[in-house]
């Protein structure tokens, strides 16, 4: 999704630069597209199959692995859920890097995790008892709406010419 967020940004500023602002718009809603069809693919894999990527880490067929590996196993929704979450916000990285709007992604993400997500993660931990599988569903929710967040910033911007 990176490379789809990378992408997207050399497109939009090169489109920008070329003073086609439409074409710039649009380039960023592809590689937006592009990189959360391909997450949603590669959780979809990794749903599917999730011993063969546990495998690249331990030995499964190892006993003494066998707790790691039903950790693991009880990790793999989660897990999936996050990479297509970091599809959504690395694409949206991308394309606002594209704009040269750095500072607001910037300030979302602080904001976001150091702000909301670190206290309310740290709280649901230490008062309530969440325990691995919350704390991954809420960095894959806090991941997801800074993605979304940075999106919406981008079609926001990009409504009028000149972006």
């Amino acid at each position: 999704a990176v490379s789809f967020g990378d992408a997207a940004a050399l497109r939009i500023s090169y489109r920008r630069g070329a003073l086609a602002f439409q074409d710039a718009r649009v380039a960023g809603f592809v590689g937006v597209t592009m990189g959360a069809v391909s997450m949603a693919a590669a959780a979809l894999v990794v749903l599917a199959v999730p011993n063969v990527f546990i495998g690249l880490f331990i030995d499964i067929n190892d006993p003494g692995n066998a707790a790691t590996l039903a950790a693991s196993q009880s990790l793999v929704l989660f897990a999936s859920l996050f990479i297509f979450a970091d599809g959504v916000y690395g694409t949206g990285m991308g394309v606002l890097r594209g704009l040269g709007d750095n500072r607001y992604a910037m300030l979302v993400v602080i904001i976001a995790y150091w702000g909301i997500g670190l206290p309310v993660g740290a709280a649901y931990h230490l008062l309530v008892g969440f325990g691995i599988e919350e704390v991954w569903l809420g960095l894959a929710t806090l991941q997801g709406l800074i993605g979304l967040v940075l999106i919406q910033r981008y079609a926001k911007v990009t409504r009028q010419d000149p972006i």
